[in-house]
């Protein structure tokens, strides 16, 4: 068990992770089984009966949900309760202990908890393709030209619900149950709960199965929608390992390009140009990808665009003020620092730092970044390759006329 423990917090936080294979065959399970797992349980008959045990417990808090991470998707329960020693209660942590066993191991699936989550499912996915960026962002990975990973659709897809069965929903459940446990905890632990989640932890070794995005022959979608303005999506390989020596060098990178407020992009963008209303990039770390997101009138379009290929020539011409590269540094470390005032953002770090077995040392991590000199983010530039667009473009609304008949 991977135990942080501090008292900081008032709430103990966990997150039990189950490593699971990224299949395009079974994603569309998942998402359901996700659903399905907190809505009813051997002992807690009703969803309505599960929330007011959650609220018996002092408020205790529950979710799960599903990441991905390279070829490896990872089925996440977080819980979250207030540490044991500000409840004077006896049986508080018999009843916390009591939630999460019957949520993680004793999930109820039948027909009418499977027709529950196949609507919520179907309303949430539709909500992201009506939504422009989530449109673009979704179609731009899941047309790539290979058969990578990334464009695996970690939402699942719309076009394999209807073929699904309360079957394929308990087959993934079986192959979940059966996978190890690996627990992350921050907080104050008290034994009780320790010596329980220690019974849970398996003994295994994450190891993190992952392959770079191939450098692929360009390609460009426009979709038309009724929508007021345009989202634009941009997909790069970067052809860089998150364990690479120059991991930490496309790292600030990007921080300089377009993940900062201060960013190239936001600032010629958005603010110089006024060409966007939106507009910033972030990297796909265990797919060594960039992608960059921005929302814009159709009449700008292709200006917006162009500044974009100027910005990321500008970096590798060394074409901007050198305190930038200062501001891109600190605006990294930062984020490093901040993590520690969030439970879980130290638990992320954490899970990471295990799955691919790196140093979790967070002084080396930003002395790493603090090395990084202008010829570093010039040569990580030089190594992005657009290699896919998507344009969700707004359509005109013309007036319908009518032919009243007497």
């Amino acid at each position: 068990m991977n135990y942080i423990s501090s008292n900081k917090f008032s709430d103990v936080s966990v997150a039990i992770r189950t490593q699971l294979p990224l299949e395009r065959s079974t994603i569309t399970a998942y998402n359901i089984l996700v659903y399905m797992l907190k809505t009813k349980t051997e002992l807690f008959k009703t969803k309505q009966a599960l929330i007011s045990n959650l609220n018996e417990a002092y408020g205790m808090k529950l979710a799960c949900g599903l990441s991905s991470y390279g070829a490896d998707l990872i089925l996440t329960t977080r819980i979250q309760y207030i540490r044991s020693d500000w409840i004077e209660e006896e049986d508080y942590i018999h009843k916390v202990k009591e939630i999460t066993d019957q949520v993680l191991f004793h999930s109820v699936l039948d027909e009418a908890s499977f027709e529950e989550a196949k609507y919520l499912y179907r309303n949430k996915l539709t909500r992201i393709l009506d939504d422009p960026d989530g449109l673009a962002i979704y179609t731009c990975l899941t047309t790539l030209n290979t058969n990578h990973e990334i464009s695996i659709p970690i939402q699942g897809s719309l076009d394999d619900l209807d073929q699904l069965t309360l079957q394929d929903i308990q087959n993934v459940y079986s192959a979940y149950l059966k996978a190890d446990k690996h627990i992350f905890v921050c907080g104050c632990l008290d034994e009780e709960m320790k010596t329980y989640l220690e019974r849970m932890d398996s003994s295994s070794k994450l190891n993190s199965t992952r392959s770079l995005l191939p450098i692929l022959d360009y390609q460009e979608e426009i979709i038309e929608k009724n929508i007021s303005q345009s989202s634009i999506a941009l997909v790069y390989a970067t052809s860089t390992d998150i364990l690479s020596e120059d991991y930490y060098k496309m790292f600030v990178m990007n921080s300089l390009l377009g993940q900062s407020p201060t960013s190239l992009l936001f600032e010629e963008v958005r603010e110089k140009h006024s060409l966007c209303y939106s507009i910033s990039s972030y990297l796909i770390q265990f797919d060594g990808a960039l992608i960059i997101t921005l929302g814009t009138n159709k009449e700008n379009i292709e200006k917006a665009i162009d500044l974009i290929n100027q910005q990321i020539q500008r970096i590798i011409d060394l074409d901007f003020d050198p305190e930038l590269l200062n501001t891109a540094k600190k605006d990294c470390i930062d984020s490093l620092i901040v993590a520690q005032d969030y439970p879980f953002s130290q638990i992320d770090q954490r899970f990471m730092d295990v799955l691919l077995s790196r140093d979790t040392d967070r002084d080396k991590k930003i002395k790493n970044i603090q090395k990084v000199s202008l010829e570093d983010v010039s040569a990580a530039a030089k190594k992005l390759k657009k290699i896919s667009s998507v344009i969700v473009k707004e359509v005109e609304l013309y007036e319908v006329q009518y032919e009243y008949i007497e």
